[in-house]
C-alpha cells in the first residue's frame, strides 16, 4: 500500500475519517500534513468534550489487517487474540462506545491474490502474519462473541470499490501495488474506464447485474458464518483516482443507457471531455450522466437489502460517504443519492465526512475539480439539512460524523482503532521498563541471519526491480525482550548483494549476509515513530555491535540509521547519524555527526572481527572496541541524534556480516 501509504500503509494502509464544520472553507494552504494519516485534526486534538443529550452513539472502526503489523504482536491493540480483543472491547465501552465495525478478514475471497511481482516486505509480513493469526484462531469470531457478550453492535466492514490494481499497471502514489481480485482479469471491461478506454483498476461498475451479484454474495457469505447487527457498505479505494473529477464513467453500459434515455453519446460527444477547454462542469447533460452513473451504487443497495433480509431480517447497513451529493476522490463526480437511500429506507445508518482515497496518502485534490471532497471541506451537505431530510423521510436512520465533538443535527461520531497511539505507547514504555529493570538493556536489534530458506521465511520484496526478501521483523516483542529487525533487502545469488551465504566453511556459523561493492546497502531497521509502539532512540545507552569479514583491500562503513531508506551505499553523514568508515588499508575513520577522525587501528583481513560502537547520548560522547579491546572514543553531536536501525554497505571488494545487534539502556 506506498502506501503512504503509510504507509501506506500499506501500505499502508490507514483508514479513518474526518469531519470539518458545517460551510467551513478550505484554506489556501495544505490541509494535511504529511505523515498523518489523512491530516485529520482528531488524531492529534485532545479527546472532545461531548455533550450527554447529543452524543448517542460511538462507532469504533477496527482496521484489522493494519493494527496487527502497527501495533502487533504483544500490545492488546493487535488484536492478536482473543485476550487482546476482548481488553479492547472493554476500554471501548468504558468509554462508552456503543458500537464495532470490524473489517472483514476471514471472507473467503479465492480471487484474491498478492501480486508477487510488485509486493513489497511489508504487505508481505502482513500476509504472513494474517495468515499465522487465523491458523491459530477465528479472531473475527472472537471479536463478534465478544461484542455480543458486552452489549456492543458489531457490524461487518467490507470495501465494494477496492478490487486492486494489477502488477503491470500504473498507480500514481504506489510504485507497486500489492494485491489483485483475479475476477477484473477473467472478465475484463467490468471496471470503471474513461472516454480513451484506459481503466481506473480496482474501481468496478456498478452498472453491471456481475458486478452487483458478485460483491453481494461476499456479504450474504460473512452474514451466514458471523450473524452480524449490521454490514457497511464502505465506499472507499486505494485504487489510483483519475486526474480528474469527471475522468471516468465512460463505459459501454452507461453509454448505451444514456444514449437510450437522451439520444447523446458521451463517448463522441464533446460535452463530456473533461480535457476540452471548452468542458462545462454546469452543463446540464454532463450532470444526468453524473446523475445516471449514482443509480446503479443505489441499485445495488437495493439488492443488498432485499438478500440480506432473506438470511436475516434484523441486519442493518451503514454507508458511509464524503458528506455531499457527489461521490469525491478517488472516485469521482458521480452522484451520490443519499437523499433517496432515506427516503426508500435503504440505510439504517449514514456516516459521513469520510475519509475514502485510502492509496493517496496526504494528497491535496482541489485542483483537480471534485464537486465533492470530504477531507477538503469542499461541496458538503450541513448535518441539519441531513437531519431534516431524515425527519421528513420517517425512517430511522443514525447520522454519524466523524467529528469527536457533539454536533447539532448528528447522532454520534465514528473513531477509529489505530488513533489512539497514546494507550499503545503508554502500554509499551511498561513493557520496556519490566524489561530494562529485568534485563538491564533492551534488545533492540539482535540479527543473526539464521532465517532459514529465505523463499519459506522471507518477505518478499520487489521495490529494488528484482526478487528480493526482508528477514526478521521490525517489531518489538516483550516476551522475549528482542526484536531481531528488519533486514534486507537480500538475496540468495551473491553477485546480487546484499546475499544470505552460509559461511560455515570462511571461519563463520552458519548463515550471514554479503556485501559486494556496487550492490545495493544492507539495511536492518526498526519501525517506531507516531504511527507505531515504539520512539526511536533518542536518550540513555546504545551499544552496537557486529561481526566482520572484509577480503584484502576491501572498503566498507556503517551507519546509523532512522527510518529505513534503501539503494546503494550509506545514508549521507549529518549531524543526525554516526558513522564507521574502514578504507582499503583496514583503517577505521569515525563521523561523530560534525566531522570524520581516523582512530588509528585497523580491521584485519581475511578473518572475522568483532566491532563495537559505544554510543552515550547523555555524556555525548562515544566508544569504540574492536575485539573487545577499546579503540577510539570521542565526543557526539547528539543534541540531534535519533536511530532506529543500522546500514552497511561496501563500497569496494567484499564483506561480510554477522551477529548484528544493538542493544540500549537508560
Amino acid at each position: 500500500m506506498t502506501r503512504r501509504i503509510s504507509a501506506a500503509v500499506c501500505a499502508s494502509l490507514l483508514i479513518g475519517f474526518l469531519a470539518w464544520p458545517p460551510g467551513a472553507e478550505a484554506e489556501e494552504e495544505p490541509l494535511r500534513t504529511p505523515g498523518m494519516a489523512g491530516g485529520w485534526p482528531e488524531l492529534s486534538e485532545p479527546a472532545a468534550r461531548e455533550r450527554s443529550q447529543g452524543v448517542h452513539e460511538k462507532l469504533m472502526l477496527v482496521s484489522w489487517g493494519d493494527l496487527i503489523i502497527f501495533y502487533g504482536p504483544e500490545t492488546d491493540a493487535a488484536l492478536y487474540n482473543r485476550g487482546q480483543i476482548e481488553r479492547m472491547m472493554s476500554s471501548w465501552k468504558r468509554s462508552g462506545f456503543t458500537q464495532v465495525y470490524w473489517r472483514a478478514e476471514n471472507l473467503p475471497m479465492p480471487d484474491w491474490k498478492w501480486n508477487q511481482s510488485s509486493i513489497y516486505a511489508e504487505a508481505s509480513l502482513i500476509k504472513s502474519e494474517a495468515d499465522k493469526i487465523h491458523a491459530a484462531e477465528d479472531t473475527t469470531l472472537s471479536a463478534r462473541e465478544l461484542a455480543g457478550k458486552m452489549g456492543l453492535k458489531f457490524f461487518f466492514w467490507h470495501s465494494i470499490y477496492d478490487e486492486g490494481t494489477p502488477p503491470d499497471k500504473k498507480h500514481r502514489f504506489w510504485t507497486g501495488f500489492p494485491w489483485r481480485h483475479t475476477y477484473f482479469d477473467d472478465h475484463p471491461g467490468l471496471e470503471n474506464v474513461d472516454r480513451k478506454g484506459e481503466v481506473q483498476w480496482g474501481v468496478p461498475e456498478m452498472a453491471y447485474p456481475a458486478v452487483r451479484k458478485r460483491k453481494i454474495h461476499q456479504y450474504l457469505d460473512f452474514v451466514a458464518k458471523y450473524h452480524p447487527d449490521g454490514v457497511l457498505v464502505y465506499l472507499h479505494s486505494h485504487s489510483s483516482p483519475g486526474l480528474d473529477g469527471d475522468q471516468y464513467g465512460f463505459n459501454k453500459i452507461i453509454a448505451d443507457e444514456f444514449k437510450k434515455r437522451h439520444g447523446v453519446d458521451i463517448l463522441t460527444d464533446p460535452r463530456f471531455d473533461y480535457a476540452d477547454p471548452r468542458f462545462d462542469r454546469k452543463d446540464a447533460m454532463v450532470e444526468k450522466w453524473r446523475d445516471l452513473r449514482g443509480e446503479y451504487l443505489t441499485q445495488f443497495l437495493r439488492e443488498l437489502g432485499a438478500e440480506l433480509r432473506k438470511v436475516d431480517p434484523r441486519v442493518r447497513i451503514a454507508v458511509n460517504t464524503q458528506g455531499g451529493d457527489y461521490f469525491g476522490p478517488p472516485f469521482g463526480n458521480m452522484k451520490i443519492h443519499w437523499r433517496t437511500w432515506i427516503q426508500e429506507g435503504l440505510i439504517d445508518v449514514l456516516i459521513v465526512r469520510t475519509w475514502m482515497a485510502g492509496g493517496c496518502g496526504a494528497y491535496d485534490f482541489r485542483k483537480e475539480n471534485y464537486l465533492t471532497w470530504g477531507d477538503g471541506a469542499i461541496g458538503v451537505t450541513p448535518y441539519e439539512e441531513i437531519r431534516n431530510e431524515i425527519e421528513r423521510s420517517g425512517n430511522k436512520v443514525q447520522l454519524i460524523s466523524r467529528s469527536r465533538n457533539y454536533i447539532p443535527g448528528a447522532d454520534g461520531y465514528y473513531d477509529a482503532a489505530n488513533r489512539d497511539v497514546a494507550s499503545v505507547k503508554s502500554q509499551r514504555q511498561e513493557q520496556l521498563a519490566a524489561n530494562l529493570k529485568r534485563h538491564g538493556k533492551i534488545a533492540w536489534i539482535d540479527q543473526d541471519f539464521q532465517s532459514g530458506p529465505l523463499e519459506k521465511t522471507g518477505c518478499l520484496d520487489y521495490r529494488t526491480g528484482s526478487r528480493r526478501y526482508y528477514i526478521g521483523d521490525p517489531r518489538y516483542y516483550a516476551s522475549r525482550n528482542r526484536s531481531p529487525g528488519f533486514a534486507g533487502p537480500l538475496t540468495l545469488d551473491p553477485a546480487q548483494s546484499p546475499a544470505l551465504v552460509d559461511v560455515s566453511g570462511k571461519g563463520g556459523a552458519g548463515m550471514a549476509a554479503c556485501l559486494r561493492e556496487k550492490g545495493l546497502g544492507l539495511e536492518i531497521t526498526r519501525r517506531t515513530g507516531s504511527s507505531w509502539p515504539d520512539d526511536p532512540i533518542s536518550k540513555g545507552k546504545a551499544v552496537v555491535g557486529f561481526d566482520l569479514m572484509r577480503q584484502p583491500g576491501s572498503e566498507c562503513g556503517m551507519s546509523l540509521l532512522h527510518d529505513r531508506r534503501g539503494g546503494p551505499g550509506l545514508p549521507a553523514a549529518t549531524e543526525q547519524n554516526l558513522q564507521l568508515k574502514i578504507d582499503g588499508k583496514g583503517v577505521l575513520s569515525v563521523w561523530n555527526g560534525k566531522q570524520w577522525s581516523t582512530t588509528g587501528r585497523t580491521v584485519a583481513e581475511g578473518a572475522w572481527t568483532t566491532v563495537c560502537l559505544d554510543v552515550d547520548l547523555e555524556s555525548e560522547t562515544y566508544g569504540l572496541r574492536i575485539q573487545g579491546q577499546s579503540g577510539a572514543s570521542g565526543k557526539i553531536q547528539a543534541d540531534k541524534l535519533v536511530f532506529d536501525g543500522l546500514a552497511f554497505a561496501c563500497t569496494k571488494g567484499e564483506i561480510h556480516v554477522d551477529n548484528v545487534q544493538t542493544h540500549w539502556s537508560w
